[in-house]
């Protein structure tokens, strides 16, 4: 993302499963971009060693209640030895209208190309020319297409009570080839999904009292195919499939939390989050390895902060953390259990 589009960003430390889902099993980076309320424009051009070169556009402007930015990035290398080759094309837009003082639509597309080699002892042109040598290491190359759109509703109905839907799509076509291995992999990913959000701002005796619940649907699919590679050692071999998947998941997820201010001082945090995770697995190759299972979780968090001054915070938390395994994971190893962690801080 252009750093002219970013407003701010977020980082929210351990797991933060309680509010963030299973994407948040580490910690979660929020990177909130501008609403495009100001006329802005831009462009840069950079290049360095290894032939390495980037060009920037960003473009921001307003129409009354409209607003309109668009970003453009260009980022690509030879490479050498110990560094990639790879060029890259990222496109971001987004489109904001405010209707009102309590309702704005907010219209965000991003889309990302690239195409990486790691290089090896030898080029992909040097091996199909004839070009060995015994000391050569893999070359591996990487083409990817990723389109993502989200469109955010929010509304306000009054000081205390605040709405906010998010709906998204994705879909990423990624092909690996590699030249020194035995396999090649190819994959169609989709995924849908909403977010239905309520906060919940009052007063409890006589105290700040916040209140975040919310739903999520999340729907993927994937087509994972995998390879013997054209370069593999038995040429009866090359080209035949090793694996190939379909899988589709589904994914419910609730969660609340409430963020307490006990005194000036002192700040209160609890909450909890549920979610239920299905995957129905189709396998190409191996019958025995198709079919359903489903896995589910409560992630609860704890804390509290104490700002005794200006700028200084703290704190002490427990949180748990919990993530399934993703659909390539499952295409190749579909009896793996969840990830989970629990974290102490102080």
């Amino acid at each position: 993302i252009p750093v002219e589009m970013i407003d701010r960003v977020e980082i929210v430390r351990g797991p933060a499963s309680a509010l963030y889902g299973m994407n948040a099993l580490g910690g979660v980076i929020n990177i909130r971009t501008k609403n495009p309320v100001q006329d802005e424009k831009s462009v840069s051009v950079g290049y360095g060693s290894h032939e390495e070169n980037k060009e920037k556009a960003y473009f921001s402007k307003s129409y009354g209640k409209t607003g309109i930015s668009i970003g453009v990035l260009r980022h690509a290398a030879e490479g050498d030895f110990q560094n990639s080759a790879f060029e890259k094309y990222h496109f971001y837009g987004k489109l904001f209208h405010k209707f009102n003082q309590n309702t704005d639509l907010e219209f965000s597309l991003f889309y990302s190309d690239w195409n990486n080699e790691w290089r090896g002892g030898v080029t992909f042109k040097e091996w199909d020319a004839g070009k060995r040598e015994p000391d050569q290491a893999a070359h591996m190359k990487e083409i990817h297409a990723e389109p993502t759109a989200v469109l955010v509703l929010n509304h306000r109905f009054n000081d205390q009570w605040k709405l906010t839907n998010h709906l998204f799509m994705r879909t990423i076509d990624n092909e690996w080839r590699d030249l020194m291995d035995l396999l090649s992999d190819d994959s169609t990913s989709n995924q849908i999904g909403n977010e239905i959000q309520v906060e919940f701002d009052h007063d409890f005796f006589y105290r700040n009292n916040k209140i975040i619940a919310g739903f999520l649907f999340d729907y993927g699919d994937l087509d994972f195919e995998r390879k013997y590679s054209q370069y593999f050692q038995l040429p009866e071999k090359r080209g035949t499939k090793w694996a190939s998947v379909e899988i589709a998941r589904k994914v419910y997820s609730a969660y609340i939390q409430d963020i307490f201010q006990v005194t000036p001082d002192i700040t209160f945090t609890t909450g909890v989050r549920y979610d239920y995770a299905d995957y129905d697995v189709e396998n190409k190759m191996d019958a025995t390895r198709s079919g359903k299972n489903a896995v589910d979780h409560f992630s609860p968090k704890i804390g509290i902060t104490y700002s005794p001054v200006k700028n200084l915070n703290i704190f002490t938390n427990i949180g748990v953390g919990f993530k399934p395994p993703s659909g390539g994971q499952i295409a190749l190893y579909n009896d793996l259990k969840p990830e989970k962690a629990t974290n102490y801080e102080i």
